[in-house]
């Protein structure tokens, strides 16, 4: 996570997250790929404002924490990660009947997997949650559910992150340290319902159904 100001170059519409949750989110995309994502602190002036950014891109994070050099010797390409725990009470909880977790299966299953729940298990409203490199693909999973189901779903988007600690090792130099790198990392959960859902409005960016049209 870091902390960056944006300058727009046109107008638009923002607010702080913590005024405005539905103007206080966006993602940031180079090429169509999801790299960031944003959640907006503060209004500097009517040009620029100042952002939380949650990474997605691996681009982002690779040696940042390895960056120092320890007598020439300790750069990334001498270590490799031997441990990875996510420091979650969420992490060790059942996932509610309703709820999807993406993590590595195809895109294709978990919108096969949203679809039955809403065609055949008659859900009234789903969960969907990603968390580092699954962002990305979990935005992409719910656009092809909404698709398939012809624009009828309100979508609640919510962004935070979780602490993951890694252990990475030496791969051949034995005098090496082994490091600890503490870091956070992006989690979306988007919740897909038939119906509105006042509850969350507070605390989520509201997308409503958009209907058949914009998919033809």
């Amino acid at each position: 996570m870091a902390t960056a100001r944006i300058v727009a170059t046109e107008s638009i519409c923002a607010e702080p997250s913590v005024n405005l949750p539905q103007l206080g989110h966006f993602i940031l995309r180079d090429k169509g790929r999801a790299i960031a994502i944003e959640k907006i602190t503060k209004i500097l002036d009517p040009n620029t404002i100042e952002v939380e950014a949650f990474y997605v891109s691996q681009v982002f994070y690779q040696g940042i924490s390895l960056a120092f050099d320890r007598g020439g010797k300790m750069k990334l390409e001498n270590y490799k990660r031997t441990v990875k725990s996510v420091d979650s009470e969420q992490e060790q909880k059942p996932s509610a009947d309703n709820e999807i977790r993406i993590s590595h299966s195809k895109i294709s299953v978990y919108v096969d997997i949203g679809l039955k729940k809403f065609q055949e298990e008659q859900k009234k409203h789903i969960i969907l949650v990603g968390k580092g490199q699954c962002v990305n693909k979990t935005v992409t999973v719910v656009e092809m559910i909404k698709r398939k189901m012809q624009g009828t779903l309100h979508q609640y988007t919510q962004l935070g992150s979780v602490s993951v600690t890694e252990q990475w090792d030496a791969i051949e130099d034995k005098e090496l340290d082994s490091i600890q790198v503490n870091k956070k990392i992006p989690v979306i959960i988007i919740h897909l319902s038939l119906d509105e859902m006042p509850e969350l409005e507070e605390t989520s960016g509201h997308q409503a159904p958009t209907g058949p049209d914009i998919y033809q």
